[in-house]
């Protein structure tokens, strides 16, 4: 099958993505008041607010990749622009990211994370969203809502 590569960028990355999002979750982002709604998340935690970008609807979308509460601030999710990374296969979008645990036995502060990344999307018809990591495994699968 073949594939569609997709232009990205981060909006927004964060340790702290909000306490409404409690799995690991990939979620699309329609329109402007479900991205205002998003940001308000960002800074329920935030020290210094973030505020949500204008974006153009009719020709985007948004992509909320969280990796749920963690238990320490060695998780991460990072994506590295200028590669190949997003890409649409059928009706499946695929995002490729790094998704960061910490090693075993390394220190941590003991806190409560919950890492997340926005990524800005060209408008696409897709039915599934399937998030990699830097290894080429599966960590999220979802449906378009």
């Amino acid at each position: 099958m073949p594939q569609q590569t997709v232009a990205a960028e981060v909006l927004h990355s964060s340790l702290l993505c909000g306490e409404d999002i409690q799995q690991p979750a990939a979620i699309w982002i329609k329109d402007q008041p479900q991205l205002a709604q998003r940001y308000e998340q960002f800074n329920a935690q935030a020290s210094d607010p973030v505020f949500a970008p204008t974006l153009d609807f009719e020709h985007s979308g948004a992509l909320l990749i969280a990796m749920g509460p963690q238990p320490s601030t060695g998780y991460l999710l990072n994506y590295i622009p200028g590669q190949d990374n997003v890409w649409l296969t059928g009706s499946t979008l695929v995002v490729s990211v790094d998704w960061v645990s910490p090693e075993p036995d390394s220190m941590q502060a003991q806190v409560i994370t919950s890492p997340c990344l926005l990524l800005r999307l060209d408008k696409l018809a897709f039915k599934r969203i399937k998030v990699l990591d830097q290894d080429g495994e599966i960590r999220l699968e979802s449906t378009r809502h």
